[in-house]
């Protein structure tokens, strides 16, 4: 996501990328991706020189495999062991 001027661009991996005019809708409910390909093509531009969205992404979802990962060793671990370990 990234905002500029009255601009707002949200840009996620897997989703539709949306644009709003943050001055005339503030509320976000029209979506002017379709009717400002100028605009959209400057932002995205501006994004990408800040980070890549495809490497944040790819970092996110291992950071999520790794936490479910931990959360499915912890339910592993039979309840009286937690009880000893918090005590």
């Amino acid at each position: 996501m990234i905002c500029k001027g009255k601009w707002k661009l949200i840009y996620y991996i897997g989703a539709p990328t949306q644009l709003f005019d943050l001055e005339n809708d503030p509320n976000e409910l029209k979506n002017l991706i379709h009717e400002q390909p100028a605009v959209v093509a400057e932002l995205e531009k501006d994004l990408r020189r800040i980070c890549s969205p495809e490497r944040e992404n790819e970092r996110t979802e291992k950071f999520i495999q790794a936490q479910l990962k931990a959360i499915r060793e912890m339910e592993a671990i039979p309840e009286s062991m937690m009880e000893k370990a918090t005590a």
